[in-house]
């Protein structure tokens, strides 16, 4: 996962590793916890889209996504 802000206080993260392929979401402001959880379950409900193998299944990859994105938020935000 890469998390970034921006001068104008906008954050971004991308997930990698845990999906088949980078899943990038941009918010205008530092995101709630509800909401970058909510806005990360959206943007990775395809099937598929979640790593399955034998590091990991999809549930667990998912819960360690929520997180790793909480830890990368409250680290960029200061908290």
């Amino acid at each position: 996962m890469i998390g970034t802000r921006d001068q104008k206080g906008g954050f971004a993260l991308t997930l990698t590793a845990a999906t088949s392929r980078p899943v990038r979401l941009e918010f205008a402001a530092m995101p709630t916890p509800a909401t970058l959880a909510t806005r990360i379950d959206k943007a990775v409900d395809r099937p598929g889209l979640w790593q399955n193998d034998i590091h990991g299944n999809p549930a667990w990859r998912r819960h360690l996504s929520l997180i790793f994105a909480e830890e990368i938020r409250q680290e960029l935000s200061g908290a």
